[in-house]
């Protein structure tokens, strides 16, 4: 019989901004809000908090949070970017009955915006994949802009769920990872 203890994910946001003009950084700073309900903020990283399903379980439903995204400049338009800031792919929070030595492979990742699909696979290969701000996954802009334009907002949902391939060796596992957002203009 497999047993799996809970998962604990944490993920939290943080904001780093590229200008492509000192002038226009002083007149008209690229400012982005993100968060969920119970966190709304520009700058200061915060946790996003999981709802749904708090056991993962193999192939069992994912957990799931959904930030909103907001571009907040007066003028400029700008691209949105979501970078893995920080990650540790077996968390020191992991339990004793943790043996799986990269516990990270086998959680499922899916991200996606209100009309695309930003990424789907392993919480390993993403963390490889979006490891800095300049190789992070493009937000594509709201309402098919092009860019994203002031006043915009974005849906970003990001769900976790554990491959139905894990065994007893993911009992207990835990892994820790951070999102950042790049907003550039």
């Amino acid at each position: 019989m497999l047993k799996l203890a809970a998962l604990v994910l944490l993920i939290g946001a943080g904001l780093h901004t590229a200008n492509s003009s000192a002038l226009a950084m002083v007149t008209d700073p690229p400012r982005l809000a993100v968060g969920d309900l119970s966190c709304t903020q520009g700058g200061v990283p915060c946790e996003i908090r999981f709802t749904g399903n708090d056991n993962l379980y193999p192939g069992g439903p994912a957990a799931q949070a959904a930030v909103d995204v907001a571009y907040l400049s007066h003028t400029q338009p700008a691209s949105v970017q979501l970078y893995i800031s920080e990650f540790d792919g077996s968390s020191p929070r992991s339990s004793p009955l943790c043996t799986a030595l990269r516990p990270a492979t086998l959680f499922e990742v899916l991200i996606e915006g209100r009309e695309q699909q930003l990424y789907a696979g392993s919480l390993e290969a993403l963390a490889r994949l979006a490891r800095t701000p300049a190789e992070g996954l493009l937000v594509h802009a709201p309402e098919g802009h092009a860019h994203w334009l002031p006043g915009d907002r974005e849906q970003v949902t990001v769900s976790i769920g554990l491959d139905r391939s894990a065994d007893n060796s993911y009992m207990g596992c835990s892994v820790q990872v951070a999102f950042g957002w790049l907003v550039s203009t």
